[in-house]
């Protein structure tokens, strides 16, 4: 399939999209300089757009983000841009190195890195959001509406090139093939219920949307390991949390939901996890007010194993729990009290996120934005 081109002019800068239709353009790939020129992920995306138009009737574009393009809020621009053209349903990005001079919207700490998307993700620059004065972060302080569903594709930046690029092949290959498998009914969901009580009764008042949910507050460990002899439509794990793991039982028996041994080799298509700090990943440098991009540990990140599971397509990863204390339990648990219902239509995660408030879109899409049951 040959690429048609065009060029658009945000206020700072232009940028070709490569797009594989002269329609309306749904979605767009932005590919970071490291890997823009490398036609082997270029034909790969290329299938996958195919696979995608074929099944859903979206057209997919590739902007190939160069080196001068490569910041935050030049990207933003971008899709701002290309938003007021043709009403963006999704975002990709991939490439560890997209946007590295990020210096808003991040918190790092303990050697650990957590990236908002909440300027990607909403049409309308400044305006559609509020910024604290007082925090080196930029924290956002105001609820927020996802006009444009952001999915990050990031692998660990210490890898071999070639390890990266194997990994975002074969991504990518795995969201293409098999489009339409019959999933089992089945749900499962962990929770320290001391952590968040709002959030277990959503979970009990949202999941049988779906699909039929078993949940179980403060499981043995035995019984979180045996999650991995089933097969599942969605798998849930809610709890103290950082980047590699999820307390889900807290007091007189510890357990954890991993990334390392239970994300990486469960077998379902849609992993949502909340917790504080899950949606990040590790950096290995303490700086509280800069981006980082993830490095590989012996425990991976949740983010991650989007390229380590077979089975895995997406994942929604945050901390919904943290807008309580500012706007009260009806804009809490934005995926669950809003968005799974939609699913059973076969409409797409990233159609089911758009168009609904977010506390401050902590909640982080990793994987395939077109997904679909």
């Amino acid at each position: 399939m040959s690429f048609h081109s065009l060029t658009c002019q945000p206020p700072r800068c232009g940028f070709r999209v490569y797009e594989y239709t002269e329609d309306a353009l749904d979605m767009a790939i932005f590919i970071s300089p490291q890997y823009a020129e490398d036609r082997d992920i270029l034909n790969v995306i290329d299938t996958y757009a195919s696979a995608v138009k074929d099944d859903i009737g979206w057209n997919v574009g590739v902007v190939k983000v160069d080196k001068t393009q490569n910041r935050y809020d030049i990207i933003d621009e971008i899709i701002e841009s290309l938003y007021q053209e043709n009403p963006l349903k999704a975002c990709m990005m991939v490439g560890e190195d997209m946007g590295k001079d990020l210096n808003i919207f991040t918190t790092s700490c303990n050697k650990k890195c957590d990236q908002s998307i909440v300027a990607w993700c909403t049409i309308g620059g400044t305006d559609a959001y509020e910024i604290s004065p007082t925090c080196a972060t930029q924290t956002v302080t105001s609820r927020l509406i996802i006009s444009v569903p952001i999915s990050l594709m990031y692998p660990n930046s210490d890898d071999l090139f070639v390890t990266k690029k194997a990994q975002i092949l074969s991504a990518f290959n795995k969201f293409s093939n098999d489009r339409n498998i019959e999933y089992t009914d089945d749900i499962l969901a962990f929770c320290d219920d001391s952590e968040s009580i709002d959030v277990l009764e959503i979970l009990e008042n949202e999941l049988p949307t779906i699909g039929d949910p078993e949940i179980i507050a403060k499981p043995y460990q035995s019984t979180v390991d045996d999650a991995l002899s089933g097969n599942y439509k969605m798998v849930s794990a809610l709890g103290h949390a950082v980047p590699s793991s999820i307390r889900v039982s807290s007091g007189a028996h510890l357990a954890y939901f991993t990334a390392r041994t239970h994300a990486e080799n469960v077998n379902t298509p849609f992993l949502l996890l909340f917790g504080c700090g899950v949606h990040g990943w590790f950096t290995g440098i303490d700086d509280i007010c800069a981006y980082y991009p993830p490095i590989r540990t012996h425990n991976n990140w949740f983010g991650h194993t989007i390229f380590d599971n077979p089975n895995l397509r997406v994942i929604i990863a945050g901390f919904p729990t943290g807008a309580y204390a500012r706007y009260g339990r009806d804009a809490t648990g934005f995926l669950c009290s809003r968005c799974l219902a939609k699913m059973n239509d076969g409409v797409t995660i990233a159609e089911a996120m758009q168009n609904i408030w977010s506390h401050d879109s902590n909640e982080t899409l990793f994987g395939d934005p077109t997904f679909h049951y």
